[in-house]
């Protein structure tokens, strides 16, 4: 005996309805020990079928895990398709946006051509060679394409038709067919290796005319330089006649107070965004720039998602750039284009305020010349003259102030218009932080609520086990004392 008190251990056993009827703790323990283990208030369990049971409700969780899996794939390639959608129609737009363009090109190259190799055309000479260059060119591809593409295309042809010749054989496995299959891998091989060595000779060549087009003269030629003003006194405004030379002095001197001005202005600009004038591809390579220019202008800015579809075809297009690296590029190259955009706007500015102010002072000076006529002719005195030519100066200086005002109120507009676009931009940042955010909760919520409903088939489980295992220590323990 184990010396325990079985008397006060039981005396607090379950009082149910059915234990009413029993006088005392005392007769409930000397049932329980009369009938044993074959009494009707206990069961014998059957533990094999408690195991299979357990067993079918962890096969029907990893079923229904396995089934959530296979939900989240099926998700997740029905979301990839409807991109690969999106990003197939902006390819189709692209792609006849970019068959018209060749047509265009080749009809005005070809109407260029034409017009040049007439009679009368200065530059009929020229235009003959080229097209003989061209003829030539054309004679070239012919011979490189019979001597190196057709022969693949042929053998290409021969193998198939020999293996379906010879497709009894191969399965039958003799050695003659099998030698002969050697022979023609060997062939095959050799090819292989001659298309090769074809290609590499055709990548130096690349390279060799890439650098011939990298010339800083032919770069020149052809690319397309930003438009500058003439800045000083024009000569037109120097040849005009005036009968007041400190009135034309004073009006001259206004192109060199507007070139200042705007000069002032350019200089500012560049100063702001020195970090954007360090890099022509934002530390980018050529290629990884040019690919990214060519991805964001086939996406119309109407489109609905659009940065998110550039942003992933990026990823597709560069997978060694990672999100962060293509954000911080899509900033700084709206900063460039925003640069260049404005400064555009400043030259434009200058060139026009410049033919304003040219036009002022043919104005002016037309006004000088009525003056004097009018004086000559009133027999208005010098003084009256000097206080004419006054008034003349002060509408140039009064529209000067006018330019000055219009200049402040575009800085202005166009500070404000800046900081919108800095707060939209804030805005979307905030709003695919909430998403994001949101997302993450979500997906915490459901991983909590699949860790809970899992401990509590764990706790449920381990309390049954405790159970089993306590009714079989008593049972033991009772057998023992019998």
């Amino acid at each position: 005996m184990t010396g325990r008190d079985y008397r006060t251990f039981l005396s607090l056993h379950r009082g149910g309805p059915r234990e009413i009827a029993r006088t005392s703790e005392q007769d409930k323990l000397m049932v329980r020990m009369t009938e044993g283990i074959g009494s009707s208030r206990y069961k014998q369990l059957d533990y094999e079928k408690l195991k299979a049971i357990t067993f079918e409700k962890k096969f029907a969780a990893n079923e229904s895990l396995m089934k959530m899996e296979r939900l989240a794939k099926v998700s997740k390639q029905s979301k990839e398709h409807h991109l690969l959608n999106q990003h197939k129609l902006v390819w189709q737009q692209e792609q006849s946006r970019l068959n018209h363009a060749l047509q265009r090109a080749n009809n005005e190259l070809q109407v260029f051509m034409q017009d040049g190799t007439l009679e009368e055309s200065s530059i009929s000479t020229l235009m003959l060679e080229a097209e003989e260059l061209q003829m030539q060119l054309a004679m070239d591809e012919k011979k490189f394409r019979a001597a190196t593409i057709d022969p693949i295309l042929n053998l290409k042809e021969d193998l198939g038709v020999w293996l379906q010749e010879h497709k009894a054989e191969l399965e039958e496995g003799g050695r003659e067919i099998y030698s002969d299959y050697e022979r023609v891998q060997d062939t095959v091989e050799s090819v292989k290796n001659q298309e090769e060595i074809l290609l590499d000779r055709l990548s130096d060549e690349e390279l060799r005319l890439q650098s011939d087009l990298d010339n800083t003269a032919l770069q020149d030629l052809f690319t397309v330089h930003e438009k500058w003003v003439n800045d000083g006194i024009p000569e037109e405004a120097e040849d005009l006649e005036c009968p007041d030379p400190c009135l034309k002095e004073s009006v001259l001197q206004e192109f060199i107070f507007l070139d200042d001005r705007f000069r002032e202005k350019l200089k500012e600009w560049d100063h702001r965004h020195q970090d954007i004038l360090r890099s022509e591809s934002g530390g980018w390579t050529d290629s990884d720039h040019y690919w990214f220019q060519v991805i964001i202008d086939q996406y119309p800015h109407e489109m609905t998602n659009r940065r998110m579809l550039y942003i992933d075809r990026m990823k597709r297009q560069l997978p060694h750039k990672s999100r962060a690296e293509v954000v911080a590029h899509e900033e700084w190259y709206s900063g460039h284009k925003y640069y260049h955009e404005h400064r555009k706007v400043l030259i434009n500015s200058w060139i026009k305020s410049r033919k304003e102010l040219l036009n002022k002072a043919h104005a002016v000076f037309a006004d000088a010349f009525l003056a004097i006529e009018l004086e000559r002719i009133a027999a208005i005195n010098r003084q009256r003259q000097k206080e004419i030519c006054d008034q003349l100066y002060e509408k140039v200086k009064l529209w000067r102030e006018e330019k000055m005002e219009e200049m402040k109120l575009q800085a202005e507009i166009e500070a404000r218009r800046q900081q919108e676009l800095n707060h939209e931009k804030k805005i979307q940042n905030e709003k695919d932080k909430k998403k994001r955010q949101e997302e993450k909760r979500k997906i915490g919520v459901y991983q909590s609520k699949l860790n809970a409903e899992r401990e509590e088939r764990q706790e449920r489980d381990r309390k049954r086990l405790q159970e089993l295992q306590i009714k079989l220590a008593e049972q033991a323990e009772y057998d023992k004392n019998r």
